[in-house]
Formats: C-alpha cells, structure tokens, sequence
C-alpha cells in the first residue's frame, strides 16, 4: 500500500514539474469595432456610424446611428435620421473572412409631404413623424490588417407601414 501511493505521489511530481515550464500566450482578439458606411452618403448624403461589440461565441450587437445633412422639399417621404440596433451571428471558421446575418430594428425621424386641398387649392405640407420597421441583411466581413476591416452588407425592412427601407452598405471599420 505504502509502495503504490509513493508511485502516484511521484508521478504526480512530475507531470507537476514537467508541465509547470509551458506557458500558453493567447491573443486577445478585439471585441469593439467602429465603422464607417459610405453608401448611405453617396446616396442620399446620409452618413452612417456603427458600433458594434463581438462576443466571444461570434455574435455582435450593434448600432447604427445616422442623420441627412441635406433637405429635400421635392420628396414625399424623407429619413431625417436613423437609429438602428442589430444583432449578428457570424459564420465561418476562417478568422479573416466571415459571413454574417443580421436582424435589425430601426426607428427614424421622418418628413412627409402631405397634399391638402383647401378652396380648390392644393398645398404640400411637410410633417415630422417618427416611424418603426424591423429589416435583414446578409452580408461578409473581411480583415484587412491586424485591426482594420472591410465589410458588405444588403438587405431590406419594412416600416410598420406601408414603406420599406435599404439596408446596405460598404463599411470600413477599426476594432479596438
């Protein structure tokens, strides 16, 4: 008995001594992004921010916020600003290209051009309005250097009306 328990006790002390000199360095991979979408501004001079945050089972919640900086009198519906949180699953086991689907719900700050007659005259009149939608997109992220990336993204959603939105874009970002 004395002889099998001073075995393991010996054994013990060395897979103690022989596995106590390895040290595993893991890097930590960055979790936040900021970005930048360039097509909404080249649509309709509307820029977009996102901010997003990728936990450690690859799924990241964002925010996209945006506001036009041009007004436009001709139109009969005009975004005046967006707000958009989102959740993204990605997929893929490469770590330098993923693909994503996101799920989005969107709240914007809408003018409308409403036509009213009076006296058998016809007027626009502009209304502010705020709407809500929920949409989807699909796209993919590529690592472009150790903290910068690009991004591509299309998809759609319908306001709780009868509008839809775009959802695209061309993003280029940063993690931190």
């Amino acid at each position: 008995m004395i002889k099998r328990t001073s075995i393991i006790f010996f054994a013990f002390l060395i897979c103690q001594t022989a596995f106590s000199q390895i040290t595993e360095t893991v890097e930590k991979k960055p979790v936040n992004e900021i970005k930048f979408n360039f097509i909404p501004i080249l649509r309709e001079f509307f820029p977009e921010i996102n901010y997003e945050h990728i936990n450690s089972k690859k799924i990241g919640l964002g925010l996209a916020a945006g506001v036009s900086l041009k007004d436009y009198d001709v139109h009969n519906f005009q975004e005046k600003f967006r707000i958009m949180p989102y959740i993204r699953p990605y997929f893929g086991a490469n770590s330098d290209f993923s693909f994503f689907f996101e799920a989005n719900f969107i709240i914007s700050g809408i003018k409308k051009m409403d036509f009213y007659v009076q006296n058998e005259i016809g007027t626009y009149i502009p209304r502010n309005t705020v709407y809500s939608g929920f949409g989807f997109a699909y796209g993919a992220k590529y690592q472009i250097s150790n903290k910068f990336f690009v991004e591509v993204f299309l998809g759609c959603g319908f306001y709780f009306n009868e509008y839809v939105y775009p959802r695209v874009g061309v993003s280029v970002g940063k993690q931190f």
